[in-house]
């Protein structure tokens, strides 16, 4: 059956929410983020130690452009404009160092400096660029914010807090994140 669905350009996909269903397409088409979990996943089961290094990685690249920029700048203007970074500069670090073995899309690349900043790691800039086009960057804040229990809350970082529901594959009932923090 699998060597009839390869020879005729036809694959079968799990998809993240009900591993029990496969979804058949052309195989040379590459299947949707909301279908395979994108790059968060493999083989239907979340990457938690992936995207930390991810965040802990993209952290750590945010701190050395501010520190450069600090030590490399004597006018404050300069310096703030040097150590923002953009989703194509992160995106770019992340491919050097080979951690990823897919090619992250923008939009998960956004979503780790997404969480950064709900972290209060850091900040989101947006500026008008050229053509009045509006750009977004990312910059590390100088020290690490204290904040309060209720803002650590997994969910407000999890990047498939669109697909929790009560019961489903992704749950609070399952999440061995919130059972974790729970028991802290």
């Amino acid at each position: 059956q699998w060597y009839q669905r390869r020879v005729r350009g036809i694959k079968s996909v799990k998809p993240v929410t009900d591993s029990k269903k496969k979804v058949y397409m052309l195989f040379d088409i590459k299947p949707d983020s909301s279908l395979t979990g994108g790059a968060w996943y493999s083989e239907n089961d979340f990457e938690t130690e992936f995207v930390d290094i991810l965040g802990r990685q993209t952290l750590t690249f945010l701190q050395r452009q501010r520190s450069h920029a600090e030590v490399q700048h004597t006018d404050p203007l300069a310096a703030q404009r040097h150590m923002m970074c953009d989703i194509k500069q992160v995106k770019h670090f992340i491919s050097q160092l080979g951690i990823s073995k897919v090619e992250l899309e923008d939009a998960e690349v956004k979503q780790i400096l997404e969480s950064l900043v709900f972290d209060g790691f850091a900040v989101r800039i947006h500026t008008l660029g050229e053509g009045g086009k509006r750009q977004t960057f990312y910059r590390a804040i100088k020290h690490q914010p204290l904040t309060s229990g209720i803002s650590r809350v997994p969910c407000g970082v999890c990047p498939l807090i669109s697909q929790c529901t009560p019961g489903g594959l992704v749950s609070p009932q399952t999440c061995k994140y919130m059972k974790e923090w729970l028991e802290f």
